[in-house]
């Protein structure tokens, strides 16, 4: 999908440049037609077709942004399932030791610990993109916070694998066997299709961060939909250029909205 922008963009780049040589091309101006009458093409040459330069200017920011994060999302998503791997063997390796039913404290460590793990495992990738942002305004900046984002990424991880294994603890009932398949299907889930898309939503909203930092206002809302159509994001461009640090109609001061939005903002120059 992200392929497609970027053959879309290069096809509105075609576009308005033959419409620039066209206009530079020839000795003069062409004449008007008379009024009234029809115009078409001529014979064998295809229509023409229009290009909107803001429209092909955001659609390039938003394949320019792709092209900055996606190596960061792999590297990211790749850093986690590695975390997760290690931890699933911890916790096998704890289970194998212990000769009682275990509770989840003795399997996992504590909610901070565990958090901590995962914030260590985001860090460094989440501060690259934050400062790939920093290139995408007009001024210049320091490295723009993200701890919060590696707090939430972890926090979000961290509850939910938590919960998954509690419930793999009860239900085995003291079976060693059912609660080690239980916990394998659990970390397996994580890696298998939970952690990627987490991957991809943190790095965007770390380059977000470094791109809010330099962009000059008013700025205004660039939908990317290419995950499919957001009203409330939609509400965010309609509503126009607003100055920084002002919100948005989804209240924020720049994306992203949600989970998954992957929508940029622009100075109102732009």
């Amino acid at each position: 999908m992200r392929s497609d922008r970027a053959a879309a963009v290069a096809e509105a780049k075609v576009v308005l440049s033959n419409g620039d040589a066209d206009r530079d091309a020839g000795g003069g101006p062409t004449p008007e037609p008379e009024s009234g009458a029809p115009t078409a093409p001529a014979a064998g040459e295809p229509e023409s077709t229009e290009v909107d330069p803001a429209v092909s200017a955001d659609e390039e920011a938003l394949a320019e942004r792709d092209a900055e994060t996606e190596p960061i999302e792999r590297a990211l998503a790749k850093a986690l399932k590695r975390a997760l791997a290690d931890e699933q063997n911890e916790v096998l390796d704890s289970l194998r030791r212990l000769r009682t039913a275990p509770s989840l404290d003795e399997l996992l460590p504590s909610a901070d610990a565990h958090r901590r793990r995962f914030v260590t495992a985001a860090r460094s990738g989440l501060e690259q993109a934050g400062m790939l942002g920093l290139g995408g305004g007009s001024g210049s900046g320091s490295a723009p916070p993200i701890d919060d984002v590696a707090e939430s990424l972890a926090e979000d991880i961290t509850v939910a694998l938590r919960s998954r294994v509690a419930t793999s603890v009860e239900e085995a009932e003291g079976d060693e066997a059912v609660l080690a398949q239980g916990v394998s299907a659990s970390y397996r889930e994580w890696k298998m299709t939970r952690v990627e898309p987490m991957a991809r939503h943190a790095v965007v909203a770390a380059h977000a961060r470094g791109r809010f930092a330099v962009v000059e206002g008013p700025l205004r809302w660039v939908v990317d939909d290419e995950q499919g159509a957001c009203p409330d994001c939609d509400d965010n461009a309609l509503a126009g250029p607003i100055d920084k640090g002002q919100v948005f109609p989804t209240g924020q001061p720049h994306p992203p909205a949600h989970p998954g939005c992957r929508c940029l903002v622009r100075s109102s120059n732009q």
